[in-house]
Order: structure tokens, then C-alpha cells, then sequence
């Protein structure tokens, strides 16, 4: 695996623009960020407990939140994994006087500093809380001398995007080529991601059975 650093050296020696240092240092970044906004690579997953109290609906999440995989709670012993519904449904469900119950759905909303954990209907009693989740990582500080290997387990990948994001800027006949390649090279290793072989499956369903078939409200496909 490749610094940061080792990245951007390279890569300016490729495209032979050794002047656009802070430029590689901002694609390298942006490509990062834009990666996981747009897909779901294992490494980004993390899990947080909070602790969830009589009569309260919102709770905040981490930081780094960016979209959710699944919630669940124990309740006698047995996990309990609720739905995920949009926010706009979490708002237009919750409203006049709600009863109060066991949580059977959630909802986020990202856009909120922390991010917030919506549950529904109103808890009545008190719990720990799992929330699986997606990172939004925090770009690299100075990579062009950074050692940090950065999250993508692939770098190739980064190397020949990184030369293509490059060669916009110097015009270089090759950036088709280093994008296509780029491209290809993502999709190999996304595909990577999915492969399920390895391991055991189990299918699971939430408090809720939904079976239109539909994609969670966060989930952003790719391509």
C-alpha cells in the first residue's frame, strides 16, 4: 500500500507536472471523499451504542456519520433490528399525540451538526442502542508529505485516478486513457467488496417486513 505521499510523487512524475503539488493534494482528497460518499466499502463501517431513554426520540450520532446500515436492541435477550424509513416519512408519521411502544423504525438526518438518530414510535422504556453505520473519514492533513496510507484498499486505483484528475489540469493526451483505466479499476474493487463467498449468510428481517424490494432511503448506488 502507498503513502499519500508516495502517491502524489508518483503520480506527478507521471504526468510530469512536478509544480502541482497542492493541486494532487486536493484531488487526492476530494477523490477520497467523493468514494465514500458514493459507495459502501467495509472498511468504512463502525458501530455505535447509545442509550436510549423513556420518552425520548432524537439522539445524536458520531461525527463521522454518513449513512446508515441497520439499528437494533435487545429487548429479553433477543435482538430486536428495526426498519429504516426516510426522514420525510419519520415527519409525517410523527405528529399529534403518539403512544408509546417499543422502537420499530429509525431515521436520520445527516445534514445536522452532530447528525441525528430519529426512533419511532416514542421508546417506553430504556435501552442500549446499536447503530451500525458508514464513515465519512477526514482527509489527510499535507498528504503530499504525509505517511498515512489512505483507507482505499487499492492503490493502483488511487494512483491512476489520481494521474487522470492531474492530466486535466496539464493537459495531457493520456487522460482519457488514465481515467478509463481508473474506472475499471473501480469497478474490480467494488466488486471485490460484495463478494460474499468467504463466509456464511444469514437473512434477516426487520421489526417491520417490507418486501417491495425497495433500497434503504440512504443507500447510494454507484453506477
Amino acid at each position: 500500500m502507498l503513502t499519500a505521499q508516495q502517491l502524489i510523487t508518483y503520480a506527478l512524475q507521471i504526468v510530469k507536472a512536478p509544480g502541482y503539488t497542492t493541486q494532487a493534494s486536493d484531488f487526492l482528497n476530494a477523490r477520497l471523499s467523493t468514494l465514500a460518499r458514493r459507495y459502501d466499502f467495509d472498511v468504512l463501517r463502525k458501530a455505535a451504542v447509545t442509550n436510549v431513554l423513556t420518552g425520548q426520540q432524537s439522539y445524536p450520532l458520531p461525527a463521522d456519520y454518513l449513512r446508515g446500515k441497520e439499528v437494533y436492541y435487545y429487548i429479553g435477550g433477543l435482538p430486536q433490528t428495526i426498519s429504516q424509513i426516510a426522514l420525510s416519512d419519520y415527519n409525517s408519521v410523527n405528529v399529534g399525540n403518539l403512544a408509546m411502544s417499543y422502537p420499530t423504525q429509525w431515521a436520520s438526518d445527516p445534514s445536522t451538526t452532530p447528525p441525528t438518530l430519529y426512533l419511532y414510535p416514542m421508546p417506553n422504556t430504556s435501552f442500549p442502542l446499536t447503530v451500525n453505520y458508514w464513515s465519512q473519514p477526514a482527509g489527510i492533513a499535507n498528504p503530499a508529505t504525509s505517511s498515512q496510507v489512505p483507507w482505499v484498499p487499492d492503490s493502483n486505483y488511487l494512483l491512476t485516478a489520481l494521474c487522470a484528475d492531474l492530466s486535466m489540469l496539464t493537459n495531457d493526451d493520456r487522460q482519457v486513457q488514465f481515467a478509463q483505466e481508473a474506472e475499471g479499476m473501480l469497478r474490480a474493487m467494488l466488486k471485490s467488496q460484495g463478494d460474499k463467498e468467504g463466509y456464511a449468510q444469514t437473512v434477516k428481517l426487520g421489526g417491520r417486513f417490507r418486501g417491495h424490494g425497495h433500497l434503504p432511503p440512504s443507500k447510494i448506488t454507484g453506477f
